[in-house]
């Protein structure tokens, strides 16, 4: 299973990011309001000269979801007693009594991510 997740990129892992991503034009704002530019053929052009080392730049990446993914925000139900919990920043596996895992999408909406049974959803 893929997922989105929004990822907070400083400006060499930024390029890195865009280099590999496959994209042939991109913008990103940094939260400085500096604009990274990808421009067609792999151009890369800056909106200014100066860039800050706490500087960063959210991007939204796709990642392959199994039990060492840390999920953002996710809703787990217990096996034994049916109890539901919302952790931030937690691993899948952190627990060995998990009937079933959610992850909680900024949006709000809620997607299954994990099931006992069927163990990581494809």
């Amino acid at each position: 299973m893929k997922i989105k997740q929004k990822k907070q990129l400083n400006l060499p892992q930024l390029i890195e990011w865009l280099l590999e991503s496959g994209k042939s034009e991109c913008i990103v704002i940094s939260n400085m309001n500096n604009i990274v530019r990808l421009e067609p053929y792999g151009a890369i052009r800056f909106s200014q000269e100066k860039f800050y080392p706490e500087e960063t730049f959210t991007v939204e990446v796709e990642e392959v979801v199994d039990k060492d993914t840390v999920i953002p925000k996710m809703l787990v139900v217990g096996r034994f007693d049916g109890y539901e919990e919302v952790y931030n920043q937690k691993l899948i596996n952190f627990t060995q009594h998990l009937l079933s895992a959610y992850i909680i999408h900024d949006d709000g909406h809620m997607e299954l991510i994990y099931d006992e049974e069927k163990g990581m959803v494809e």
